[in-house]
């Protein structure tokens, strides 16, 4: 079981799962799935990722809100975020009409 496990691999495994429920629309499933990737451990190189698995998992249900305080967090957390995965994070501030 994934919950079982706190490794580097059990968090791969948690941003996999909320990717696939993303791709089939359970957003607040999503949500969770990286929630949980996320807190497995802040500081590993994909954290920023499931933050922003996160971030669109609530606009995908309509909380903007939550969605820009998760890109806010991120922002601050990880100031240096690489060229792709920053480019996705400025397409979501967009969609969720961030400041």
């Amino acid at each position: 079981m994934i919950a079982a496990r706190n490794t580097a691999r059990a968090q791969d495994a948690q941003i996999l799962l909320g990717d696939a429920l993303l791709g089939k629309r359970e957003f607040q499933n999503a949500a969770l799935a990286y929630d949980d990737a996320y807190r497995r451990n802040r500081s590993s190189g994909r954290a920023p990722e499931a933050m922003l698995g996160t971030a669109n998992s609530f606009l995908g249900f309509g909380a903007k809100r939550e969605a820009c305080a998760t890109l806010d967090d991120l922002r601050s957390e990880f100031p240096r975020l690489s060229g792709g995965l920053a480019d996705r994070a400025a397409e979501a501030r967009k969609r969720g009409g961030c400041r």
